[in-house]
């Protein structure tokens, strides 16, 4: 199971860091892993700098990691032993991994040990964005706004158990025209 663990924002990597310390490797009582993965979503975006344009990596929820365990309880009681604040999110009673469409939207940009959504890139026909390369193939019914000077799209996904948006990496590349 997948569960998001609220993180010092801007402190992902030092979380991640720690926790793999603390729980990777680690065998429960019954001698399986206590954490099979924790890692940080992020997407690419491209920015101009003194005129060229490099390819940079932001955090895709800040202030989140992602764990996957099936030792909810053993996995929290290592991240008390973290001297960062880590926090499970979930109800009183139990902490509450993501649904399968949760897991989905990830794993459907990313792999295993390589959660990054690629940058994707796309034309304008008069309004419409048309994604030409990239993750975001087929998926421009997902995009609610397009920032064109920063390079990113706002995807509103569910996630966390709310609706949010989500900012990733769109590079608009020019503009056909129109029919």
């Amino acid at each position: 199971m997948w569960y998001v663990i609220q993180v010092l924002s801007g402190q992902e990597d030092k979380a991640c860091e720690l926790i793999n310390l603390h729980a990777a490797g680690e065998l429960s009582r019954d001698g399986r892993p206590v954490l099979k993965e924790c890692f940080v979503p992020r997407y690419q975006v491209e920015r101009k700098f003194h005129g060229q344009y490099r390819t940079l990596t932001r955090n895709l929820f800040p202030g989140y990691v992602i764990a996957v365990t099936n030792r909810v309880g053993e996995l929290n009681d290592r991240l008390g032993r973290i001297p960062t604040f880590t926090r499970m999110l979930g109800s009183e009673k139990s902490f509450v991994p993501l649904d399968r469409s949760e897991r989905a939207f990830i794993n459907a940009f990313t792999t295993e040990k390589h959660r990054t959504i690629h940058l994707s890139k796309a034309v304008m026909e008069g309004d419409e964005v048309v994604v030409t390369e990239g993750p975001m193939i087929g998926r421009e019914g997902w995009i609610t706004e397009v920032n064109r000077r920063k390079g990113t799209a706002r995807v509103e996904v569910n996630m966390f158990g709310r609706t949010i948006n989500v900012e990733i990496g769109l590079a608009i590349v020019g503009r056909r025209p129109e029919k």
